[in-house]
């Protein structure tokens, strides 16, 4: 059982992810943690690691840094492969995505700071 779930989550990382894709999985509520309904083993994953809070940081993020941020660190590609698949240069790629996660660490880092 664990293979096949490894096995399938190496192929659905090497198909390439439009950005059409993107907008959809962001009105879609399969997409929501926890919806069991349609979601595939990636997502029912995803959804028990991810708590809500982070999930709500990483929505709140610009577009273009959300962007790279699922891009680079949930889907596991390069920058030159995002940058190919978005059309954006290499180093708006890196820039961005340093942006995204310096934001999202300040989120998570002022919400874990005030939970204490």
């Amino acid at each position: 059982m664990f293979n096949t779930f490894v096995d399938g989550y190496r192929k659905r990382r090497r198909e390439p992810l439009l950005a059409a894709d993107l907008a959809s999985r962001e009105t879609d509520p399969r997409w929501s943690p926890g919806s069991a309904d349609g979601a595939s083993a990636e997502e029912h994953a995803l959804g028990n690691l991810l708590q809500a809070e982070i999930v709500a940081a990483i929505r709140a993020l610009p577009t273009r840094h959300r962007l790279m941020v699922y891009l680079a660190d949930l889907k596991g590609l390069g920058y030159r492969q995002i940058a190919d698949l978005t059309g954006i240069p290499v180093g708006t790629v890196k820039s961005s995505l340093h942006r995204g996660r310096g934001q999202l660490r300040a989120t998570l880092t002022a919400l874990s700071g005030s939970e204490r």
